[in-house]
């Protein structure tokens, strides 16, 4: 079973092989040393930090290629995930939103941020966002306060890092807290990798493959979530911005881009009105924490 796990991993890592041609591989009975000297690679740091990952125990798990609800990346076709690494629950196969938007986002964008992951989650439909501080964070939060209400839907949060990686600074305690509210933690990459800049586009097509459609909250033109937008236009799923995303300020640049090219406007089904105050918990916005009420 170990020898299976190792091979599993070797053959996942090697992304330079198509998702069909490493399915075939891992049923081929080609062993591990084998494939090592077939294609000359060797991911055996990467292996060991996953088995070590794995025997922690607690609620983590591989999720492979070809399983139920497994992402689907077409047209796509380059340097895919085989696998992908799972803390918490392996999301339900339901409509879910990408909600999406840039790190430096004023007030108006922090408050859609929430509302949209509040609005999503109480009408059913799953958040998929990364666990970034601003826009981010503020769905993950939304989600988050709808769930802990009795709400159910899934919330997934996709990292630019391994999951051994306590980035950004804080977020473990808020990864803890998507987890006990029956959500996923995900990443693509080794438990110990680092978040590299170049780890980010990885992790957004990720987050457009996972979802049914994209909400972009508040963006300038050049930006991850300018990036996922794309990556989900590519794989043929609808586009929305959000009132706060819409003006001439650099922060909302590239949704009122995405408005003026014909993308709608992300209309709330659900009317919620809150504050938020200044706390040592929360989320970030900025240097200051802030956390709701009202």
């Amino acid at each position: 079973m170990q020898k299976n796990i190792e091979l599993l991993l070797e053959i996942g890592f090697a992304d330079f092989l198509s998702l069909e041609k490493r399915k075939a591989l891992m049923y081929s009975g080609m062993n591990l040393s084998e494939f090592r000297n077939k294609f000359k690679c060797d991911y055996s740091r990467e292996v060991k930090e996953s088995l070590a990952w794995l025997e922690k125990g607690g609620n983590r798990k591989i999720w492979v290629y070809g399983s139920p609800g497994y992402p689907d990346f077409t047209p796509l076709d380059k340097y895919l995930p085989y696998f992908l690494f799972v803390e918490g629950k392996i999301p339900d196969p339901v409509i879910k939103a990408a909600v999406v938007g840039t790190r430096r986002t004023d007030m108006e964008g922090l408050q859609e941020s929430f509302k949209t992951g509040m609005t999503l989650t109480v009408n059913g439909i799953g958040v998929v966002t990364g666990n970034a501080e601003g826009c981010d964070q503020g769905a993950v939060y939304g989600a988050l306060t709808a769930l802990e209400n009795g709400w159910n839907a899934p919330l997934i949060s996709v990292l630019g890092c391994g999951l051994n990686i306590n980035y950004p600074y804080g977020a473990e305690r808020l990864r803890k807290r998507i987890m006990d509210a029956g959500g996923s933690v995900i990443s693509r990459f080794a438990p110990d990798m680092p978040p590299l800049k170049q780890n980010f586009p990885n992790r957004n097509q990720i987050i457009a493959a996972m979802s049914s459609f994209c909400i972009v909250v508040q963006s300038p033109v050049r930006s991850g979530s300018a990036i996922t937008a794309d990556l989900a236009c590519q794989m043929g799923k609808d586009i929305y911005v959000t009132k706060a995303g819409l003006g001439s300020t650099r922060s909302r640049t590239g949704t009122q881009g995405l408005y003026d090219d014909g993308c709608p406007v992300f209309e709330e089904e659900v009317s919620l009105q809150f504050n938020l105050k200044k706390s040592d918990k929360g989320f970030r916005y900025g240097e200051t924490y802030y956390e709701i009420i009202g």
